[in-house]
């Protein structure tokens, strides 16, 4: 006969403690055996490709004809939109294509929301050619303006605008102005007068939506090229407070300014950049317009606060010297880049130099900065030998100077061209202004083969996260397909997730529920040995 023992029931709860924890334990024990680790990979130094686009950092894209890049930006939503031309429909037309840019997987994928393959033509009817790409929002709307020229059917070019909706449509019912479309169907041409050539190269978005557009006009046949720029409004009229401007630097017949390259301050100034030979060979030339709404002064006029009673400025580095880009750091100071092109065989240098922004008195707006490089200039040559020309800057949040362009090794011996990046420190916080950031690629500089002979980098954007976006053509016999390389701007170290063999999650699961009831038929049996129930 069996009776009640209070101390059997002790062991009892005393097992069954163990037990658990012994249950416990073994779990603890096998646990690294069948869980996801992280392990470091190899890291990536600063200037390397980003293999997360398109597994080597690079992607080609081919519209079926003569493709070519000459303008990237970055949406809001991180996606990579790249204007260029292409002369797959027999003449060349503007040519855009969208890439996803921001996922992890597919980044450099082409992006089947715009258009539904990713690519769109847009023909004016005559030889188009886009050259700059700018986002445009208005009212929360995401429009994408694309400036250029066209030829027109007397033969004379005129400047040429489009803007596509989000989806890459063009805008031929905006709700900017409801009931009407921008332009025709979409798109606007402006024509500096009868017989005159006019190339628009850049475009930049005011805050208030008006769209600037900048370029050169030659006013007949024989006469001098010059600066050229017009502001549309919002929706693509012409805004008639700015109109049309030319500007013209020469006194000598058949003399050339070419303006390729336009910013907005962040008063509403607007800094245009190019180059011009009144000096007999090619110079810098930037200048900055008063911009706002006027009336007094008109907006196109020069800023007399800019280099004192001359609202421009010329610089010299001493070759035959082309300007091409423009940024604004966010002091207000302005950095030109381009390249500097001397000596008997004609090889070129990247080019940079940078100006005093602001308003003055002191230091004089427009005048060099002499804290940077060398009395404002500095020259970069990729190697001996080579030809390296800039074509588009940037200024990184650390407030980093990058350029970007083509450099050709071995220029006079049959070298092919690759993209060519090279970066600067901009502020004293980082390393002396001017000099080249050793921390980037081989001595601040970086180099790129798509293999093809005549690969160029044409123009540069930074994503919000840093990473640097090259755009140009990857160009092989004849013939160019678009181009894109994406690049880490610091040293990055991921990090993988890798699962170790072992019985996995559900055998952990199965071999806790085995001891468990192991554990619990033990218990009882103890249990009983000592007179319990």
């Amino acid at each position: 006969m069996h009776t009640f023992n209070p101390t059997a029931l002790a062991v009892d709860k005393v097992v069954l403690v163990r037990t658990i924890l012994r249950i416990l334990l073994v779990l603890l024990l096998l646990l690294p055996f069948s869980s996801i680790i992280a392990l470091t990979a190899a890291a990536f130094d600063p200037g390397d490709l980003d293999t997360n686009f398109d597994t080597d950092g690079k992607v080609t894209t081919n519209f079926g004809g003569n493709d070519i890049i000459q303008s990237v930006v970055i949406q809001p939503t991180g996606r990579i939109v790249v204007a260029g031309y292409s002369n797959a429909g027999g003449t060349y037309d503007f040519a855009l294509a969208r890439y996803i840019g921001t996922t992890a997987t597919t980044p450099a994928n082409l992006d089947g929301g715009f258009d539904t393959d990713g690519k769109v033509t847009t023909d004016f009817g005559g030889d188009d050619r886009a050259y700059s790409v700018a986002n445009q929002t208005i009212a929360g709307l995401q429009y994408i303006v694309v400036a250029g020229y066209t030829t027109a059917a007397n033969g004379d070019t005129d400047f040429a605008v489009a803007r596509y909706n989000n989806n890459g449509t063009l805008d031929t019912t905006t709700d900017i102005t409801p009931g009407t479309s921008f332009g025709t169907g979409g798109m606007v041409t402006t024509d500096f007068g009868v017989g005159s050539d006019d190339y628009g190269y850049t475009v930049a978005i005011q805050s208030d939506g008006k769209i600037v557009v900048a370029g050169s006009a030659t006013a007949m046949t024989g006469g001098n090229r010059k600066f050229a720029v017009v502001r549309y409004n919002p929706d693509g009229s012409l805004d008639t407070s700015f109109g049309k401007s030319t500007y013209d630097f020469n006194t000598f017949p058949g003399a050339t300014s070419v303006a390729t390259s336009v910013a907005i301050q962040s008063d509403g100034k607007i800094v245009v950049a190019g180059y011009s030979n009144a000096g007999g060979t090619n110079d810098f030339v930037l200048m900055r317009l008063v911009g706002g709404n006027g009336p007094s002064p008109a907006p196109w006029e020069w800023d007399s606060s800019f280099h004192p009673f001359f609202g421009h400025v010329t610089t010299d580095f001493g070759g035959n010297d082309i300007a091409q880009s423009v940024a604004i750091q966010s002091d207000g100071q302005i950095v030109v880049a381009g390249s500097k092109i001397s000596g008997f065989a004609g090889l070129g240098d990247f080019a940079l130099a940078r100006y005093n922004g602001g308003n003055g008195p002191s230091p004089v707006p427009g005048t060099l900065d002499t804290t940077f490089g060398s009395g404002g200039m500095v020259t970069t040559d990729f190697g001996i030998g080579s030809d390296d020309s800039g074509f588009s800057v940037a200024i990184q949040g650390d407030g980093k100077i990058v350029v970007a362009g083509y450099s050709t090794p071995n220029a006079l011996g049959g070298g092919f061209n690759d993209f060519a990046l090279a970066r600067y420190h901009g502020l004293s916080s980082t390393g002396t202004p001017g000099t080249l950031d050793t921390t980037f690629g081989s001595g601040g500089m970086v180099t790129t083969d798509f293999g093809g002979s005549a690969d160029a980098g044409f123009s540069m954007a930074i994503q919000p996260n840093g990473k640097i976006v090259v755009a140009g053509r990857r160009a092989e016999f004849g013939s160019s397909d678009f181009a894109v390389a994406r690049y880490y701007p610091e040293l990055y170290q991921p990090i993988v997730t890798t699962p170790v063999p072992g019985v996995g999650w559900p055998g952990l699961l199965a071999l806790a529920f085995g001891l468990a009831v192991l554990g619990f038929i033990a218990a009882k049996r103890t249990a009983r040995a000592h007179g319990a129930r």
